[in-house]
């Protein structure tokens, strides 16, 4: 086949995921089915588990399948190993992209002796495991080498992954967002956090920023939600006890985990988005307030930096730094009009280069790359 051809044929890709419900690497995988579909590919997405509420919601539910795996074992996924190889036997996929490294093992098993060779794309989401120093579990790190490109979420996850796979292609993917309107204004500003409730987000560092800001007299609203891990219940709780003992009960809401209806309401009525990880790869939430035209006020991890322009379209911070967050947020709350160009700029940006059109067509590059055999691009073109 001709890379000409390569370059112009429907692909017939499959995006394969423990379930498509959860976080933001979920959605994503989600959203790369249904965008690929609308550009006229051939486009599945296959779920190691349950196909899960992301798909299940979707506009192309008939795209998707199960495997119907009930452990997170390759001796307890062997039935949805003999369902995956059928799967690919029968549809003969171009490009298999992989989210997840339980996932991964299933597809490079799944392509060996078939007479089409699917290429398989992984992609490593958590900048969690880098920013510790650890690495995967031997069986991940052997099908990581096997695989026929490799994506991080960041610059940083890409070299790391380049470490564990010195002579495999490896890029960076930045996800894409739906287009929705830009949030409402307000003279009184509501601050956003979104997040998991976990020590690496250090949601602490947004309530002392907010109790320094409230104690030089600035008005403002936070709301802080997200989902609670299982076992972390407790630390939800102690930030809740917290924001009682820093006089805070009537500035700060914890909500917990919303529903996309409820988290809507608070996305169009915010002002200010506040990410404060230790690190991360790039936060879809992040890229969702962008597109609401949010003044992001983030610290500088991972390609946030990258994302926000090297701070043209939000105000990066040091992790860890509460200061350096109040600091920040103090720009932001007291002068309304640098408040909503940030958030126009960031807007601006999110429709040009985060759209749920914009990713597709960077996955196509990447997979047009792998058929082509042009790897080597995917550094200068996926990201």
């Amino acid at each position: 086949m001709s890379i000409m051809s390569n370059f112009e044929r429907p692909l017939r890709v499959a995006q394969l995921i423990g379930t498509f419900g959860g976080g933001g690497a979920q959605r994503q995988a989600a959203a790369l089915v249904e965008s690929l579909a609308v550009r006229g590919h051939h486009s599945m997405g296959i779920a190691v588990r349950s196909v899960g509420p992301f798909a299940e919601s979707s506009a192309h539910r008939s795209a998707f399948v199960s495997l119907g795996a009930s452990q997170r074992s390759l001796l307890g996924a062997a039935p949805a190993l003999a369902r995956l190889r059928a799967i690919v036997r029968r549809e003969r996929f171009d490009v298999i992209h992989v989210h997840g490294s339980f996932s991964l093992p299933l597809a490079i098993s799944a392509t060996m002796w078939q007479s089409v060779r699917s290429k398989v794309v992984f992609i490593w989401q958590d900048s969690g495991i880098v920013h510790a120093g650890k690495l995967p579990p031997v069986p991940q790190r052997l099908a990581i080498r096997r695989a026929s490109g490799l994506l991080g979420s960041s610059h940083a996850v890409s070299a790391w992954l380049q470490g564990l796979a010195p002579r495999s292609q490896v890029g960076v993917f930045h996800g894409g967002v739906p287009e929705v309107r830009p949030c409402s204004s307000s003279e009184i500003p509501t601050i956003v956090w979104l997040g998991r409730w976990v020590s690496g987000k250090a949601p602490h560092l947004l309530l002392e920023a907010a109790a320094t800001l409230r104690s030089e007299g600035h008005r403002f609203r936070a709301v802080m939600a997200g989902p609670v891990p299982r076992g972390r219940e407790s630390f939800l709780k102690m930030l809740r006890d917290q924001v009682k003992e820093m006089g805070l009960e009537h500035v700060v809401e914890m909500p917990g985990e919303l529903g996309d209806q409820q988290l809507d309401i608070l996305l169009d009525g915010s002002q200010i988005a506040v990410q404060t990880s230790h690190s991360e790869g790039l936060s879809m939430a992040l890229l969702e307030q962008m597109m609401r035209g949010h003044a992001i006020v983030a610290t500088d991890v991972g390609d946030t930096r990258v994302a926000l322009a090297d701070g043209d379209c939000g105000l990066l911070t040091r992790p860890g730094d509460a200061g350096s967050l109040a600091d920040a947020l103090r720009v932001v709350i007291a002068d309304r009009v640098q408040r909503e160009a940030l958030g126009a700029r960031a807007r601006q940006r999110a429709i040009a280069e985060y759209s749920l059109d914009a990713m597709a067509r960077k996955a196509e590059f990447v997979y047009r790359s792998m058929l082509a055999g042009g790897g080597a691009a995917l550094n200068r073109r996926a990201a």
